[in-house]
């Protein structure tokens, strides 16, 4: 009976053994396959994932005294370097990375994986997408392809290459954990963002988020992490994003962005039970600027806005960021829902701020008086004055001394700079000024040669 017992088990185990044996092929199959796609992914992308190195010049007070002895310092100026990545993003040189790479770096340089060094130019940069563009002078440039991030499903692979810590191209896999993350970072970024858990580290930022495709998805930016290091939380700015972004930087010098012309106000459940509003979701317009594309669009106060451009508008994070999308004059139309019924609107989304821009003068800047709406969009307060920057000529005097869009002149040669008649007199009677600059808090002295 044991005897019988025994050889049962055994034809049993045998039978399975042999009935999952093709199951288990099937799946060594598949992981092969899937670590091929990877190796093929890793192989033709790190050659486009560069290596960027910055040095910073830090500033400090000369006068302050050094262990008792007044007027010595021999830290009156000291380098800072830093590290990241970026994407070689077209055939002429140019490259993606991360505003907060590159923001203030006296010198920048970028290593191919070739090992090739070259100085990199800066074209442009972006603070509200945390884009930045840079250029190398190089020939038969590697480049990844770009995929639609429009089109990305939450789930799919996502493989992050840079260089962390210094250790170029290092590559990590995870997946899309979820997307059009807003206000994660900073409510006044634009970024709609792209979550993953492919490890993301310090270095990492400016890198590439890829598809399984090998495509580029996305601009790695920065991590969510209470010890400094990788918690599973990555974010990336959507390639989408970054390639239009990049585009107006390479075409002006900055990017150009329209406004719809709303004043808009987050869904609370107070507004939603006192409203009587169908949904939360959406942006509830408070007030229409009249001659704006939302008013000649029809948009009214009142109005949710649950839509644009077809795509979902959960919040005013959301709203603002679909409209960043969209480049300067270009046709789209929204979603509206008034008096508990839907209704599409189409609109040209056109902006004041071309108002703000004048001729250009020798430095090749447009300057213009401050306003009540400046203050607000470039958060400027009230008691600095002088002129703000609203455009940089790309080449001229004043890209070569960094001077950007949204920095305000306060004083020039220690003279309060209050009129545009005051500004062109000066500018135009001299070859060397000293510009007192303001710019996100903090005043600086630039001596400007012409």
């Amino acid at each position: 009976m044991l005897l019988q017992t025994l050889y049962r088990c055994f034809f049993l185990i045998l039978f399975i053994t042999l009935g999952l044996s093709p199951i288990f092929g099937n799946s060594i199959d598949t992981l092969v396959k899937t670590s091929e796609s990877f190796q093929m992914v890793a192989s033709h992308a790190t050659k486009a994932v560069v290596s960027i190195s910055t040095v910073t010049t830090v500033q400090r007070n000369p006068y302050s005294s050094f262990y008792g002895f007044n007027y010595y310092n021999p830290y009156t100026n000291q380098e800072r370097e830093g590290l990241g990545s970026g994407v070689i993003a077209t055939k002429h040189g140019h490259i993606l990375t991360n505003h907060h790479v590159i923001e203030k770096a006296d010198k920048i340089t970028v290593t191919l994986s070739d090992g090739r060094e070259f100085d990199a130019t800066l074209v442009g940069t972006d603070k509200k997408t945390d884009i930045a563009v840079l250029q190398i002078k190089a020939k038969n440039l590697p480049i990844i392809h770009f995929a639609d991030s429009d089109q990305l499903s939450v789930g799919e692979w996502a493989i992050a290459i840079g260089n962390p810590f210094g250790l170029a191209g290092t590559v990590t896999v995870g997946i899309v954990s979820a997307t059009g993350r807003s206000g994660v970072l900073d409510v006044d970024n634009y970024a709609d963002f792209i979550q993953t858990d492919a490890a993301i580290n310090p270095g990492n930022s400016g890198g590439a988020l890829l598809n399984i495709h090998g495509k580029l998805i996305g601009i790695n930016t920065a991590i969510f992490s209470q010890s400094g290091g990788y918690m599973g939380i990555g974010f990336a700015v959507p390639i989408n994003m970054a390639k239009r972004v990049m585009e107006d930087i390479v075409s002006y010098g900055r990017v150009k962005r329209g406004m719809l012309g709303v004043t808009i106000k987050p869904v609370t459940d107070t507004l939603v039970r006192d409203l009587r509003l169908p949904t939360k979701e959406g942006a509830y317009v408070l007030e229409v600027k009249p001659g704006s594309s939302a008013d000649v669009a029809g948009i009214k106060p009142g109005d949710l806005i649950i839509e644009l451009g077809g795509k979902k508008v959960a919040d005013y994070l959301a709203l603002r960021t679909r409209i960043s999308e969209l480049k300067l004059n270009e046709s789209s139309y929204c979603v509206v829902i008034r008096n508990n019924k839907k209704k599409r609107l189409d609109f040209t989304l056109f902006s004041d701020y071309e108002s703000l821009a004048g001729t250009m003068d020798p430095l090749g800047l447009s300057v213009t008086k401050l306003d009540t709406n400046h203050r607000r969009d470039f958060n400027i307060p009230k008691h600095i004055s002088g002129l703000l920057i609203t455009e940089v000529q790309k080449g001229s005097i004043a890209t070569h001394y960094r001077l950007v869009p949204g920095q305000v002149i306060t004083k020039i040669n220690n003279r309060d700079i209050r009129s545009l008649d005051d500004y062109r007199r000066i500018v135009e009677s001299s070859n060397m000024f000293l510009f007192t600059v303001y710019e996100q808090g903090y005043e600086f002295n630039l001596v400007v040669r012409r």
